[in-house]
């Protein structure tokens, strides 16, 4: 539907977490594009090896996410539904649930 250029344009850097320019959500948004979420070293990924650009959702219990990288296509999508009211929450901003599927998928995707 989008033109690989509308997506290279969307995958850039507009915002980065300065410490005082923006909520991060408790941390776990330290980049965007335009639409898109760029995860970082600081994000919830240890390790982070890959660039990574996508975007999460929660809405009424679900918690989600679609990540891939941009320049090889390769990613992963991940959804959590039926998730109490209140979460356990990580240091890096995400739910403890959300954390520990984004890890296991990145290992299994990009080792």
């Amino acid at each position: 539907v989008l033109k690989r250029a509308t997506l290279a344009a969307m995958a850039e850097p507009e915002w980065r977490d300065a410490g005082d320019n923006g909520d991060t959500l408790g941390g776990a948004l330290r980049a965007f594009g335009l639409g898109l979420h760029l995860e970082t070293p600081q994000g919830p990924i240890a390790g982070l090896a890959h660039r990574l650009v996508g975007h999460y959702g929660d809405a009424y219990g679900l918690k989600s996410a679609l990540l891939w990288n941009p320049d090889t296509g390769v990613g992963f999508a991940y959804a959590v539904n039926g998730t109490p009211e209140r979460l356990a929450y990580a240091p890096s901003g995400l739910a403890v649930i959300e954390e520990i599927a984004i890890q296991a998928l990145y290992r299994q995707v990009f080792g």
